[in-house]
């Protein structure tokens, strides 16, 4: 039985978490910016949102056809079932966010938004200004709650390697392979 996830799916991973690290990070220092610097700010942002909306879809499609590896017996129930719900949830929210934040960026008035400076996404813009205020509520709270997944994710992992000293960091090591089991 496979005790690690496949190298597809490790690089998808990392390359995801890198780029969600970076978006909410620039996603917070949005509000400081002046309007060049923000409609720069923005391009990328899209862009790379909708970079991520189709990374995840790979990577929802790879999971469904490569069943991830067990989890190790010395998870209790809880755990699993923790670790499972917060998996559900960091994919609800890596579809939610650049989806809501698109169509926030489509309804936006302020500057012209194209994703990586290419194409314009300003379709929905005779849209009331009340539609942007909830589009922007929801990406606003989306970012929120993906920071905290995201802590929470970092702190369980560290937990495992120094705490538990269990299997579970192997599994996505980008470095060290986990052994396969017979």
């Amino acid at each position: 039985m496979q005790m690690t996830y496949d190298k597809f799916a490790i690089t998808l991973h990392w390359l995801m978490a890198l780029l969600i690290i970076l978006m909410i990070i620039m996603g917070y220092q949005l509000d400081e910016l002046s309007p060049e610097e923000l409609a720069n700010n923005l391009s990328w942002h899209s862009g790379t949102g909708v970079l991520l909306l189709i990374l995840a879809t790979i990577r929802l499609w790879w999971r469904y056809a490569h069943s991830p590896p067990p989890y190790p017996n010395s998870m209790s129930i809880l755990k699993k079932r923790t670790a499972i719900t917060v998996v559900h949830g960091f994919y609800f929210l890596m579809f939610l966010q650049p989806i809501v934040g698109l169509v926030q960026a489509m309804v936006y008035k302020s500057v012209e938004i194209r994703l990586f400076g290419v194409f314009g996404v300003g379709w929905l813009r005779e849209l009331d200004k009340m539609w942007l205020d909830i589009f922007s509520m929801i990406h606003s709270i989306g970012a929120g709650a993906l920071s905290l997944f995201v802590m929470f994710h970092l702190g369980a992992a560290l937990k495992h390697r120094f705490i538990d000293r269990d299997e579970i960091m192997g599994r996505m090591s980008p470095f060290k392979r986990a052994h396969k089991s017979k």
